[in-house]
């Protein structure tokens, strides 16, 4: 593994939309999940090949988003999807170069407010009319992930309210909006949102999968996608955020 060799001082943009690139071989342009959003909000994480005059922009949204703004023809240089088929779609239509490379892992817990209004005690809850239930919408990886698992578990769910990310339902959780929901766990640690010990969910989890725009992609991203590949100090910075090693 190649030696860090210097910190980010500074993240230089972080938006909600997708950004154009400059096309510099100092800027990196990252499309990734709103569940990776606390990964990369801080300055203060350790990036191997990036100067000092190195700026990260980024554009955090739900996988399927993310990849329907490739195909629109986004200009980045580089991609990250919370499970395996919506980059196998991107991978399909020409979007990204190379072989996408599994960086992690995550799972899904059961998430309630503080003080646990609804009382909500087991995965069965959740079909409760009486209860106000939120999941992922399941054209995007957790809501993908929350259908196999209910399914799994024999579980009829009765939502409430369909979200287009991950983040977006935490956030409604944190907030007490909803009794509760299906999240990943590294958003729940992130938002200091009360777990439900459930058990069987801790076996449904998803790969974070990264790949580069580019067919001969700048050096930094080629070191940057290694440090999250090898263990270097960005998996480091995930495991210690919850998620797990593929």
């Amino acid at each position: 593994m190649k030696q860090l060799v210097a910190i980010l001082a500074a993240v230089a943009a972080i938006s909600s939309a997708c950004t154009s690139g400059s096309g510099s071989p100092d800027e990196v342009i990252v499309l990734a999940p709103s569940s990776m959003i606390d990964v990369f909000s801080n300055a203060k994480f350790g990036l191997i090949g990036l100067t000092s005059s190195s700026t990260l922009s980024f554009s955090f949204a739900g996988s399927n988003s993310l990849v329907a703004q490739l195909r629109e023809g986004s200009n980045a240089d580089m991609v990250i999807t919370a499970n395996r088929s919506t980059m196998d779609r991107a991978v399909a239509d020409g979007s990204v170069a190379g072989t996408p490379i599994v960086i992690a892992r995550n799972r899904l817990v059961l998430a309630v407010p503080d003080g646990n209004p609804g009382s909500i005690t087991s995965l069965d809850d959740l079909g409760e009319p009486s209860k106000l239930i939120g999941l992922c919408a399941p054209e995007v990886p957790c809501g993908a992930l929350s259908t196999l698992a209910l399914d799994g578990l024999g579980v009829v769910a009765s939502p409430d309210t369909l979200e287009p990310s991950v983040r977006a339902l935490a956030n409604k959780i944190r907030f007490g909006e909803v009794d509760a929901g299906l999240v990943y766990l590294t958003d729940a640690l992130a938002l200091d949102i009360r777990v439900i010990d459930t058990p069987g969910l801790n076996q449904y989890s998803t790969e974070y999968l990264v790949a580069p725009i580019q067919a001969d992609p700048k050096p930094a991203v080629k070191l940057w996608i290694d440090s999250m590949a090898d263990g270097g100090s960005l998996r480091q910075r995930m495991i210690e955020m919850g998620f797990q090693a593929p």
